[in-house]
């Protein structure tokens, strides 16, 4: 399983045997944010040089809406390619006990619907009648 990084979606990819992987080391930095243009969609940080750098927000996922000017993300290159971009981790942190809480609820609704469904056909009137299983014969008409 594979995450696309500028879509952040998971793949399922297959490979052969004799298929080569290659692993590649990222250079790893901090750089600012500068200003967040929604109308381009995207977060523009200052670079080493102060050159400016646009990272669309869907590459940050959740995290892009809560990220405010001059805060510190981790970039991570590739022979100068944007790989990743990391949040701070009070961000990340935050974002993870949204999520766990959000599928706490999310769990305890469906539980709770369960027990409700349970209740509601304990409490619904069965149909008596000869039934075989039950020990009575039907009786035959001729």
């Amino acid at each position: 399983r594979v995450n696309e990084l500028s879509t952040r979606k998971a793949r399922d990819l297959k490979m052969d045997d004799k298929d080569e992987v290659r692993v590649v080391t990222c250079d790893r930095t901090e750089l600012p944010i500068l200003y967040r243009d929604d109308a381009a969609g995207c977060l523009v940080l200052a670079d080493e040089d102060y050159e400016e750098l646009r990272v669309p927000l869907i590459q940050l996922g959740d995290a892009g809406p809560l990220l405010k000017e001059g805060t510190k993300v981790a970039v991570l290159k590739h022979n100068g390619e944007l790989v990743k971009v990391i949040p701070p981790a009070e961000i990340a942190d935050y974002l993870q006990k949204e999520h766990r809480k959000a599928r706490k609820e999310e769990l305890q609704a469906r539980q709770t619907s369960r027990q409700q469904a349970k209740e509601v056909a304990a409490t619904k009137p069965r149909r008596v009648g000869a039934e075989p299983a039950a020990g009575k014969k039907r009786e035959k008409a001729f």
